[in-house]
């Protein structure tokens, strides 16, 4: 599910991103007593808005 978050993500700032390959790698993990399952819509939406904010400082 994050790899299809990433990918996403990434095409969503393509525009602003420099050509190339890109490596995204976490830097803290999810928790699971707040996340219990890895395809939960809580845990899709939080991966999304992180990965956009971090593809937006990087595409800015």
């Amino acid at each position: 599910m994050l790899k299809r978050q990433m990918r996403a993500a990434a095409q969503r700032h393509e525009g602003g991103l420099a050509h190339g390959l890109w490596l995204v790698r976490l830097r803290q993990g999810f928790s699971v007593a707040q996340f219990q399952s890895a395809d939960s819509i809580a845990l899709r939406s939080v991966a999304r808005a992180e990965l956009d904010r971090l593809f937006g400082q990087v595409a800015a």
